[in-house]
């Protein structure tokens, strides 16, 4: 009952506020990630998944790399040593950067068509080696009209600075901004600025909400 209340709120705010910019963020929503198993592998197994993810947003040597505060062999030094992982910043680093798996499908027709009526951005904690990649092989730049990095604005997600930074930057009212995350943490901090912001994982699930929405 609770969740069916909350869903209808959502419904009648973006029915109401005449959603003009739709945000994405990347890993989990846009682009598939692959990294969790080797993580656990290279913890010595004694974690589980909801533990990596959790290690890994509350991370110094994350947090630090991904606002651009420190290049990335200082990242694998650190993140190796703050995690306790079984490999060495060299062999960290090789597997780092073969976690993206390539975007979910769909997301080459869902953006696009969405580009027709609203604008659209993606809003993403990354970092220059992850992004290389999503520019260089997925063309993901070519998709949206803005791009908030943190790693270029040296602000991260789920702090309250990067989502008011983004609204002033689009120049759009919060109330009209919808916003896509697969953690709760950062929809909640879209929330606190007054964006509409709801939880997905997989451009499949994004798609769904869109047509209940009726903004495709």
């Amino acid at each position: 009952m609770a969740e069916t209340i909350k869903h209808l709120t959502i419904h009648k705010q973006i029915m109401a506020n005449k959603v003009e910019c739709v945000l994405f963020d990347l890993g989990g929503v846009v682009v598939e990630l692959t990294g969790v198993e080797t993580m656990i592998a290279w913890s010595g197994g004694n974690i589980t998944e909801e533990d990596v993810w959790h290690r890994w947003l509350h991370s110094e040597a994350v947090r630090s790399f991904e606002s651009g505060k420190i290049e990335i062999a200082q990242f694998g030094v650190e993140l190796v040593e703050e995690l306790g992982l079984v490999v060495t910043p060299e062999e960290f680093l090789r597997g780092f950067g073969s976690w993206l798996g390539g975007t979910y499908r769909g997301t080459e027709q869902i953006i696009p068509s969405l580009r027709k009526s609203v604008s659209v951005g993606c809003l993403s904690n990354t970092n220059p080696l992850h992004w290389e990649i999503m520019t260089n092989q997925f063309t993901l730049h070519e998709l949206f009209d803005h791009h908030f990095l943190s790693f270029e604005i040296g602000m991260m997600k789920p702090d309250r600075e990067i989502f008011e930074h983004v609204v002033e930057s689009v120049g759009i009212p919060p109330r009209k901004i919808l916003y896509f995350d697969d953690n709760k943490l950062n929809v909640e901090g879209a929330k606190s600025v007054g964006m509409i912001s709801r939880h997905a994982k997989g451009m499949e699930e994004v798609q769904t909400i869109l047509r209940e929405e009726g903004m495709m």
